[in-house]
């Protein structure tokens, strides 16, 4: 039998769509009869896979609900970091790599208190544009900041009770 070298092809025909598609358009599998390299390319293109894959999650799907439910109670721990990921993407449009970075950045210490804690995300809610990461008790503090920034008449009644102090007579009767 001839001997393949598949890190040489430059090209390869899906045998769903019949296509002839760049190499990077298949997914590559462990295989270690295959000498020179010790993988191979699948022998349907990504889009016929995806395309299979659906119809058979369609017409499977109680099958395949159960395989998965399993899946995730034996691995508790990957179904988790994949939920993470998963909600990362779908809410932010970041992958936990680009979450990290901004970590880093702030030396993983919240933005706004410096103190370092489990960070959250924060973001502007109208243009949805990441701000940094912040602890628990920063975000709550942003959002009731937010939430009255237009109301001046509030935010000086904020300071001025704030700035009371504790000893005041007008509190001795709450007392």
């Amino acid at each position: 039998m001839k001997r393949v070298d598949y890190s040489l092809f430059v090209e390869k025909k899906c045998s769903k769509c019949h296509v002839a598609k760049p190499v990077a358009d298949f997914n590559k599998y462990t295989d270690p009869s295959a000498p020179i390299t010790g993988w191979r390319y699948y022998s349907r293109c990504r889009d016929c896979s995806k395309e299979q894959s659906r119809s058979y999650g369609i017409e499977n799907r109680p099958r395949r609900n159960v395989r998965l439910r399993q899946w995730r109670e034996n691995n508790p721990n990957a179904a988790r970091a994949l939920d993470k990921r998963s909600r990362l993407q779908r809410k932010y449009k970041l992958t936990e790599e680009q979450r990290q970075a901004i970590a880093k950045r702030q030396w993983y210490r919240c933005a706004v208190c410096r103190k370092e804690v489990p960070l959250l995300i924060d973001h502007d809610h109208t243009t949805g544009r990441i701000r940094g990461l912040v602890c628990y008790r920063c975000n709550i503090g942003i959002g009731w900041f937010e939430a009255f920034e237009g109301d001046e008449e509030f935010r000086h009644r904020m300071r001025e009770y704030l700035s009371r102090s504790p000893s005041d007579p007008a509190m001795l009767m709450y007392i």
